[in-house]
């Protein structure tokens, strides 16, 4: 359960491997099933892309994903 990190400014989704096509529909799907707001960005990697969540969101997103994580990862959140 780690594919993604923190920002000075956000979080960072690391979608490398999905198709630029697919990293702006799971923007897509965030946007329209769970209203956060997230942008495409490119890698120093040709055709590799991540995506980023600002840091005004965070709050929505922990909420969204805490109940499906494993207690003893809830650190990676900065919630006990």
């Amino acid at each position: 359960m780690d594919d993604g990190n923190f920002t000075g400014n956000g979080l960072k989704l690391n979608t490398n491997a999905f198709k630029v096509e697919e990293v702006l529909l799971l923007i897509d799907v965030l946007e329209k099933n769970f209203s956060l707001k997230a942008s495409i960005n490119k890698t120093s990697i040709k055709n590799q892309f991540t995506i980023y969540i600002p840091k005004n969101n965070l709050p929505q997103l922990v909420e969204l994903v805490k109940e499906h994580m494993h207690p003893t990862l809830l650190y990676k959140l900065n919630i006990n």
